[in-house]
């Protein structure tokens, strides 16, 4: 049987957190968030509701850019 990889519990730092923020203004989509801040779109989700980000807010503009 293969052994499990063990995941690692890692705080969220200040640049971190920035670059979410910056990164949900600019419409970026949850998932390549995660990528490029090396985490789980489920970790991204539940940080972005922690602060209060909302996603849908960023999908809303995102679709109104596509249609203009």
């Amino acid at each position: 049987m293969a052994k499990k990889s063990k995941s690692t519990r890692r705080s969220w730092a200040k640049d971190d957190i920035r670059a979410l923020k910056t990164m949900v203004k600019e419409n970026v989509i949850a998932s390549e968030i995660a990528l490029k801040l090396e985490r789980t779109a489920a970790a991204v989700y539940r940080k972005a509701g922690i602060l209060g980000i909302s996603f849908n807010a960023a999908r809303k503009r995102r679709n109104k850019a596509k249609k203009a």
